[in-house]
C-alpha cells in the first residue's frame, strides 16, 4: 500500500511539472505573439525574436551579438547607459538589453538605433538565451559574465576581440559566489570604498570598457517642451525640489528620503533669500505636495520631467533616480546621502551633502532600505541633514553658475571656423558624424586643439570605423546634440554646433546649452553643412 502512495505521489509531482511546463509555454507564446504589447508596444519584444519564435536563432550571424540584463530601477538604468553606449559603438553590432522595467528602459535607451530592449520580468528570458550571443552580462553593482564565445568575437569583430580578452579576464578574476543579494552588495561595496572604486568605475569590467566619465548623453525629445508652458515656466527662472524615490519591495517610503518637515523648512529659507526665483516640486500623481511650492508638477511623463530638470537652475533631492538623471542633464544638484554611500553614487559636480550621523547601511540587513538597521523609527542618519545645509549648498550653486547671457553664435563655414581657432584650445563639434566632421576634428587635433566630438545617436559600420579612428587619435567621441550633451558647464573655449536642421522655435533652446558648453570668453560657432 505503501509503495502505491509513493508511486501515485510521483505521478502526480510529474504531471505538475508537466503542467507548469506548459503554462509558462503558453506564456511565452503569448509574449511572442505580441499579446503583452500594449505594456509597450514600440519595444516589448523586438520583430528579430517575434520572427524566430524562441528557436534561439537571431538572423545575420555575421555580426557581433551582445545581450545585457540590467538589474534596477531609473538610476541603475542611467549608470548603466555609459556601458551599453560603449558595447554598442565597437562596431555596427546588435545589442539586446533584457530588463523588468520597461518605462524606464524605453525612456532611457529607445532611442539607440542598434539596441533592442526585451521585457524580461523574471530574467528567464536572458538566462535561456545567453548561449545564443558571442557575449553575455548580467550587471548591478558591476557585470557578472554569464557567457563569452572569443572565437565568434575574434571573426567578427577583430578590434573588440582584446577588449573581450580583457573583460572575460577582470570578470573571472573577480567573480563572486554569493547568491543572496543583499550579502552580495554589502562585500561589494566595501571592497568599492577599499579600492576607492564607484558604480561607474565596476562596470568598466576592469579598465577594458571606457568607464572614465560618468557622464551619457539622455535623449531629450523636444516633442514635450510645452510642458514648460503648462506649468507657466516659459521665461521663468526656477529650481526643482524632489520629494520621494522608486518604491521599493513594500511599497514603503524609503530610508533615504529626508523628512518632510526639512524640505519645507528649506523651501521657505530658500524664497526667503531668492524671492526671484521659483520652486518647482517633481513627482508622481500620489506624490505628498511640500508646502511653500509654487509649482507641483506631478502630471509629468519621464521625457516631460527631463525638460523641466534640464531647465532648472539645480535640483535638491536626496540620491536617487532624478538625482541621476538631472545629474546626466548637467542640472547642478544638492544631493543628501544617508544609508546609500556617496563614495559610490556620489557625481563630483554636484554638492553632496554626507550625513553628520552614521549612514552608509546600505545592504547590511535585507530590509535596510525599508527599516533601520539600528532599529530606529525614522533614520538618524537623515534628519541629522539640516534644512541649513541644504540652503548653504543651494547658495554655493547659484553663485558659481556661469553667465550665459552675452554669447551669441557667430556664423561662418566649417572650414572659416577650423582655420579660425586657436592652437592649445579647448573645442567642441556637435554634429552628425560624417567626413566633413572627421576631418574637421582631425585638423583641430592636428593644430594640438583637446577635441571632444558629440554626435546623435545614428549608428552603422562606417560611423563606428569613424569613431574608432577619431579615439587613437586622441579625439573624444561621444553621444551628444546641441540640446543636451553631458559635458560640464564652461568646459570648452570654442563650441562648433551644426545649426542646420533645427528648426527656428528650438534655436533659442539651442543656443541656451551652447552658451552653457562655452567657457565665459569662449565662442560659438553655427554653421552649415559645407565642407571644410
Amino acid at each position: 500500500m505503501g509503495f502505491l502512495k509513493k508511486l501515485l505521489s510521483k505521478l502526480k509531482a510529474s504531471l505538475y511539472v508537466l503542467k507548469k511546463a506548459e503554462i509558462l509555454q503558453n506564456v511565452v507564446n503569448k509574449e511572442i505573439g505580441g499579446e503583452y504589447d500594449n505594456l509597450c508596444h514600440q519595444c516589448y519584444f523586438n520583430e528579430r525574436f517575434q520572427e524566430q519564435q524562441v528557436e534561439g536563432m537571431l538572423p545575420d550571424l555575421s555580426r557581433l551579438r551582445i545581450s545585457i540584463y540590467l538589474g534596477g530601477a531609473l538610476g541603475d538604468y542611467i549608470v548603466y547607459l555609459r556601458l551599453v553606449d560603449e558595447l554598442s559603438a565597437v562596431c555596427d553590432c546588435d545589442l539586446d538589453l533584457f530588463l523588468d522595467r520597461i518605462e524606464f528602459g524605453e525612456f532611457i535607451y529607445g532611442g539607440r538605433q542598434n539596441v533592442t530592449i526585451v521585457h524580461d520580468i523574471y530574467n528567464n528570458l536572458f538566462v535561456s538565451s545567453t548561449a545564443h550571443y558571442d557575449l553575455a552580462l548580467h550587471v548591478d553593482h558591476g557585470a557578472t559574465l554569464k557567457h563569452i564565445n572569443l572565437g565568434a568575437i575574434r571573426a567578427k569583430a577583430p578590434d573588440f576581440y582584446h577588449t573581450a580578452c580583457k573583460i572575460e579576464e577582470a570578470l573571472l578574476r573577480n567573480e563572486l559566489h554569493i547568491s543572496d543579494q543583499h550579502q552580495r552588495e554589502s562585500v561589494i561595496l566595501r571592497r568599492a570604498k577599499f579600492a576607492g572604486d564607484t558604480k561607474w568605475s565596476l562596470l568598466s569590467c576592469g579598465g577594458a570598457v571606457d568607464m572614465g566619465g560618468m557622464y551619457s548623453n539622455i535623449l531629450l525629445d523636444m516633442r514635450w517642451l510645452p510642458v514648460l508652458e503648462r506649468h507657466a515656466l516659459t521665461g521663468r527662472r526656477y529650481i526643482t525640489v524632489n520629494f520621494g524615490a522608486d518604491k521599493n519591495m513594500g511599497g514603503t517610503a524609503q530610508t533615504k528620503l529626508l523628512p518632510v518637515s526639512t524640505l519645507t523648512e528649506f523651501i521657505a529659507a530658500f524664497k526667503v533669500a531668492n524671492p526671484d526665483l521659483l520652486v518647482v516640486q517633481t513627482g508622481v500623481k500620489n506624490s505628498l505636495e511640500l508646502d511653500g511650492a509654487d509649482r507641483y508638477a506631478f502630471d509629468c511623463r519621464l521625457e516631460e520631467t527631463a525638460i523641466l530638470l534640464k531647465n532648472s537652475l539645480l535640483h535638491v533631492d536626496c540620491e536617487g533616480g532624478l538625482v541621476h538623471l538631472a545629474s546626466q542633464l548637467s542640472t547642478p544638484c544638492v544631493v543628501s546621502f544617508g544609508p546609500t554611500p556617496s563614495y559610490y553614487y556620489g557625481y563630483p559636480r554636484n554638492e553632496n551633502i554626507v550625513s553628520p550621523v552614521c549612514g552608509e547601511c546600505m545592504s547590511v540587513i535585507g530590509q535596510w532600505s525599508k527599516v533601520c538597521p539600528r532599529g530606529l523609527q525614522r533614520a538618524a542618519c537623515m534628519a541629522a541633514i539640516t534644512p541649513q545645509m541644504l540652503l548653504e549648498r543651494a547658495e554655493k550653486i547659484l553663485k558659481k553658475s556661469l553667465p550665459t547671457q552675452g554669447l551669441e553664435p557667430v556664423q561662418m563655414t566649417l572650414r572659416a571656423a577650423v582655420q579660425d581657432v586657436r592652437a592649445g584650445q579647448r573645442v567642441c563639434l556637435l554634429a552628425p558624424l560624417g567626413t566633413e566632421t572627421s576631418a574637421a576634428a582631425q585638423a583641430l587635433r592636428k593644430k594640438g586643439c583637446i577635441v571632444s566630438v558629440y554626435l546623435p545617436l545614428h549608428l552603422d559600420s562606417e560611423i563606428c570605423q569613424m569613431r574608432s579612428v577619431l579615439k587613437k587619435q586622441g579625439i573624444r567621441v561621444e553621444y551628444g546634440d546641441a540640446f543636451n550633451t553631458a559635458a560640464a558647464t564652461g568646459s570648452f573655449d570654442c563650441v562648433l554646433c551644426r545649426a542646420a536642421g533645427i528648426g527656428a522655435e528650438l534655436r533659442d533652446f539651442a543656443q541656451k546649452e551652447c552658451a552653457r558648453l562655452a567657457a565665459v570668453d569662449g565662442q560659438i560657432v553655427w554653421y552649415g553643412a559645407e565642407s571644410i
